[in-house]
């Protein structure tokens, strides 16, 4: 079980009404948007429904939810209730910023083929430079930050230092687990 004293004040989390969190989430600043991904992504990490992975950005069971969708709202939709559910799927640092991108303000359609790649087009707040960091690290360890890479540690540490430091920071080599 992944254990952290990292603490935000989520002002998304509260918000029950997906439309309104929606709302909410794009009228953020690209920093608040990232820490808010971050937050959501830390917290499916924390209960179980993300899971490290080498070689997934997102395992078959989470791209179920992708199929049969035809809204970008409905996409949004099944994902929220896949993260609400029993089920678990394994992701990457790319993988795990995307789902929670489109948990929290999706405008992204499931007939997008980029959808699935983490195009940073598509995730709010981040850039390319800062996902591409993400992923070095994640993958390969390329800034020596805690953790083996491609684990559910690895993971959750990246996205406390997204939430610690407003975006990924490659020299914050801090264990915030």
């Amino acid at each position: 079980m992944i254990k952290t004293n990292i603490t935000y004040n989520s002002v998304l989390q509260p918000i029950k009404n997906v439309k309104a969190r929606t709302e909410a989430f794009h009228k953020l600043s690209d920093e608040d948007k990232r820490r808010e991904i971050a937050w959501d992504a830390l917290q499916q990490v924390i209960s179980g429904k993300f899971y490290g992975s080498a070689g997934s950005y997102w395992d078959p069971t989470l791209l179920t939810v992708v199929f049969g969708c035809d809204s970008p709202e409905e996409f949004q939709q099944n994902l929220i209730e896949f993260c609400s559910s029993e089920s678990w799927c394994k992701v990457c640092a790319r993988g795990a910023v995307m789902a929670s991108t489109i948990i929290l303000g999706n405008h992204i359609s499931p007939k997008d083929p980029y959808f699935h790649k983490g195009n940073p087009s598509n995730v709010q707040g981040f850039n390319i430079d800062s996902m591409i960091n993400m992923e070095k690290e994640y993958e390969t360890s390329r800034y020596d930050h805690p953790y083996t890479r491609n684990t559910t540690n690895k993971l959750a540490n990246i996205l406390c230092n997204v939430i610690v430091n407003g975006d990924f920071n490659t020299e914050d080599r801090t264990d915030y687990l």
